[in-house]
Order: structure tokens, then C-alpha cells, then sequence
């Protein structure tokens, strides 16, 4: 594994910025080192490219890109809209771009969740493609509180950034830390080229340059009984790996509230973490909950992972809370 490079807490980069064509053809010009004509046809040559989008925007979920001088955005047919960073490679908007969109199905069940949920946690919020469109579901609802947790300082910051431009931000709080089984400073690695929801505890992908960020960790119980939580309704988590030490460290609030949970579980990330997912489905287990394996042809009861399951998010459900849920999510939408 290539030796990862330290970078101060909240700098998190996936490369040195490209060069600037454009700007540096103005500047020349400006010079006296680029001609007029050579201004016209290089500048001409590199928006010929913004020609190759629109096709990609007649189709799926992507509605338009903006441009600003801020940035890039990019704007949903929902109507939520996020900043794009193309060099992040995996994130939400990238992917919408490439594949059209973004996990529609787990995002209709995590709609679904929520509906009837006062306090939803989005642990692994990343730059909240979740947090800010359930948010937007329950727009003009006083009652609803969503807590989007993101320990990367600058992948927090374009998490807030988003939830501003979302205008979502009086049911959102957006926290600088993440889950663990105690209160710590750790080590997370981002790794280079393939971008921030990769982040994790551990290096994830061998041979792969990494950059090494401080985050703060805290136990769910403790966060709980300090903010004064009443009930938690929701949990969705996606963190890569450590979602067995973050529900670890919140069982007193599980068993108390009895949430409904979103959570991803992948082997591999698992095995790096010397766990396997069974043990997360053990662990609830203990406290009442039952396991279902999510697709698209609907969520199926899942009693144990195996080298045979395909499913890599899942959902758990306590039959003393959640009677009539199931069957909503199987519930096709509309």
C-alpha cells in the first residue's frame, strides 16, 4: 500500500487542481503573449466540450448544471441541487452525471422511513444527498428534525453548504463528528482519485495513495443524553465499515427508542475492520430487531449474510414499532 501523505485536519483534496486553460488564455491576452484570434479559438475550443452535456440531461435526474462564480452546481428535477466537484469521483452528483442517477430505490425507502419520523440521524451524511432530500420531503413541518453527522472537515463544510443552498436549513443541524464505541481523535483516510464517500477508518483500497484527516469521534448514547433527544424515529448510516462500533456505542438509545435503521453493510469493508455484517445483525438481534436485505424487487427477510447475498444495504425493524412498515416499503412507489 502506497504510504499515505498527513494533511492538517479539514484538508481534504483529491489532487492538485487542473490548470486553468481558459484563465490562463485571458491572462496571456491581457499580456500581450496570445493574440486576439488565438483568445477566440482556444477559448472556443474549450467550451465546445459544455456541448457533450445536454444529451446527458434529457434523461434521468439531472435537470441542469450551474455555473457560477462559486463553483459548479448541480440541479435536480426535484428541485434539490448540490455542488459538484468533479474531481470528487464517487460522489452523488458524479454519479447522477455518469449514470443518470443515484440510488432512486434506497432513496424511496429512506422517503418512506421518514414520513412518520420526528428525529431522523443521518450518521455518514457526507455531503448530504439524503439528509437535504428528506429534508426537502418534510419541508413546512415543525416537527421534523433530521441530525446529519460528517467527521471530514471539508466534506462537513460542503454538507453545510448544500443544506444552505437547499434552503432546508431550519430542519437540518449538520454535525462535525461521527459515531464510534468511545469518545476519541482518529485517523481517517480519504483515498486520492476515487473521492470523499470512500473515507474511512481504515485504508479501504490498496495501492492507492491516501490522505490522512483528524476526526472527532463520540458514543450515540452519550450525543443523546447530552442534546436531551427525547426519541430517535430514523437511523440511516453508511460509514464505510464502522457501523458495528457506532450502533456498539448507541445501544442504550436502540433499546430505549427502538429505530427504524437504514444501514450499509459490505463484507469486504467489514473484514477490514476484523467483523463480519453477521455480527451487526446479532447484535440488534439481541435488542428485538429483524433484518430484511433491500433490491429492487423489494426488501427480503435476511436471517444471516453469505457469500451468496447480494444485497449490500439493509434495513432493520423492530416488530414491536415497525408492524405495518415492512410493508410500505415493499409497497411499490408511485
Amino acid at each position: 500500500m502506497s504510504k499515505p501523505r498527513t494533511e492538517p485536519a479539514g484538508e481534504v483534496r483529491s489532487g492538485p487542481p487542473p490548470a486553468n486553460e481558459l484563465a490562463a488564455l485571458r491572462s496571456g491576452y491581457q499580456q500581450g503573449t496570445v493574440t486576439r484570434d488565438a483568445l477566440w479559438q482556444g477559448m472556443g475550443q474549450v467550451h465546445a466540450a459544455l456541448l457533450q452535456y445536454p444529451p446527458l440531461l434529457r434523461d434521468g435526474d439531472a435537470a441542469r448544471i450551474e455555473i457560477d462564480g462559486d463553483g459548479l452546481r448541480l440541479r435536480l428535477r426535484n428541485g434539490a441541487v448540490f455542488e459538484w466537484d468533479p474531481s470528487d469521483v464517487r460522489s452523488p452528483p458524479n454519479m447522477v452525471v455518469a449514470h443518470g442517477a443515484y440510488e432512486p430505490h434506497e432513496l424511496h425507502l429512506l422517503e418512506v422511513m421518514a414520513r412518520g419520523s420526528r428525529t431522523v440521524l443521518d450518521i455518514g451524511a457526507n455531503i448530504g444527498w439524503y439528509a437535504v432530500q428528506l429534508a426537502r420531503g418534510r419541508s413546512g413541518d415543525p416537527t421534523f428534525r433530521l441530525h446529519a453527522f460528517e467527521p471530514v472537515a471539508n466534506t462537513h463544510a460542503t454538507l453545510c453548504r448544500n443544506i444552505a443552498l437547499n434552503g432546508v436549513g431550519a430542519a437540518v443541524e449538520c454535525h462535525a463528528f461521527g459515531f464510534g464505541e468511545e469518545r476519541a481523535t482518529v485517523t481517517f483516510y480519504v483515498p486520492q482519485g476515487i473521492g470523499t464517500p470512500a473515507a474511512s477508518r481504515v485504508p479501504l483500497f490498496d495501492q492507492v495513495p491516501q490522505l490522512e484527516v483528524r476526526c472527532a469521534l463520540v458514543r450515540l448514547d452519550e450525543w443523546a443524553a447530552e442534546r436531551g433527544i427525547a426519541a430517535v424515529d430514523m437511523i440511516k448510516m453508511d460509514i464505510e465499515g464502522s457501523e458495528i462500533f457506532a450502533l456498539r456505542g448507541g445501544m442504550a438509545t436502540l433499546g430505549r427508542d427502538r429505530p427504524a435503521i437504514f444501514c450499509e453493510m459490505l463484507r469486504k469493508w467489514a473484514a477490514k475492520f476484523s467483523y463480519h455484517p453477521n455480527d451487526i445483525i446479532a447484535l440488534l438481534a439481541g435488542i428485538g430487531y429483524r433484518c430484511w436485505g433491500v433490491s429492487p424487487a423489494g426488501l427480503q427477510p435476511l436471517a444471516h449474510v453469505s457469500e451468496e447475498t447480494v444485497a449490500t444495504n439493509f434495513v432493520f425493524l423492530h416488530p414491536d414499532r415497525h408492524g405495518a412498515l415492512a410493508g410500505a416499503l415493499n409497497a411499490r412507489p408511485s
